[in-house]
C-alpha cells in the first residue's frame, strides 16, 4: 500500500523534484524520475543490486575454470532470482501488461528471467563458457528494467494499480519466491 501521505496524495507525490543524484551500488539507473522513491521500485532496484554482487562469483569460477565454485554461486544468484522474478512477474509486470504499450517489452523481459533459469542450469551442469554470456544477458536485463520499465512505471500506472503491485506478500512474502509455507 502507497503511504497515506493525506487527502489528493498519491505516489506521484513521493516522487521529489527533479534533480541529478547518485546512484547507490553498482547497477546504473536514472536518477531524473524519481521512481527509485516508489517502494516497490527501492525494493527491486536494491535486489538488482545484490544479484549484480552475487553474480561476481560465476565470473571468478569461469576465470579459475572452478565448477563446484560455479555450482555454489549459480545456486546463491538462483535464490536471489528466484523471489525477485516473482516480485516483478506477480506485481509490477503484471500491471504494466495490462497496457498494450507494454505488453511485448514485459513478455520479452519474462523471456529473459527464463532464459537466465536455463542458463543457471547449464552452467551447473559444468557449461562454464556460458558464464560470459549469460552475466551480459543479467546486466543488460536489469539495465531494460532499471532505464525503461521503471521509469515508465511510474509515468503510466494509477494509484490503485501501486496498491496492488504494493500488496504484502509481494513487499514481505517469501524470500524463496513461494507464495505458500511448505518449502520445496
Amino acid at each position: 500500500m502507497v503511504p497515506n501521505l493525506g487527502p489528493n496524495k498519491g505516489v506521484a507525490d513521493l516522487v521529489p523534484p527533479r534533480f541529478p543524484t547518485t546512484s547507490p551500488g553498482l547497477v546504473a539507473m536514472c536518477s531524473y524520475c524519481g521512481c527509485r522513491n516508489i517502494p516497490m521500485i527501492a525494493k527491486l532496484n536494491a535486489e538488482h543490486e545484490a544479484i549484480v554482487n552475487s553474480s561476481y562469483a560465476l565470473e571468478i569460477a569461469f576465470r579459475d575454470q572452478d565448477l563446484e565454485a560455479a555450482r555454489l554461486a549459480c545456486k546463491e544468484l538462483r535464490d536471489l532470482l528466484h523471489p525477485h522474478t516473482h516480485r516483478e512477474q506477480v506485481g509490477l509486470f503484471a500491471e504494466m501488461e495490462k497496457d498494450e504499450l507494454f505488453t511485448e517489452h514485459v513478455a520479452s523481459l519474462c523471456a529473459e528471467h527464463d532464459e537466465l533459469d536455463a542458463d543457471l542450469d547449464a552452467i551447473a551442469a559444468g557449461d562454464l563458457p556460458r558464464i560470459q554470456t549469460m552475466i551480459t544477458l543479467l546486466n543488460n536485463h536489469i539495465d531494460r528494467e532499471e532505464n525503461g520499465l521503471f521509469p515508465a512505471a511510474l509515468a503510466y500506472l494509477d494509484d490503485t494499480q501501486w496498491d496492488i503491485i504494493h500488496r504484502p506478500e509481494l513487499m514481505n512474502g517469501p524470500e524463496d519466491g513461494h507464495t505458500h509455507s511448505h518449502p520445496h
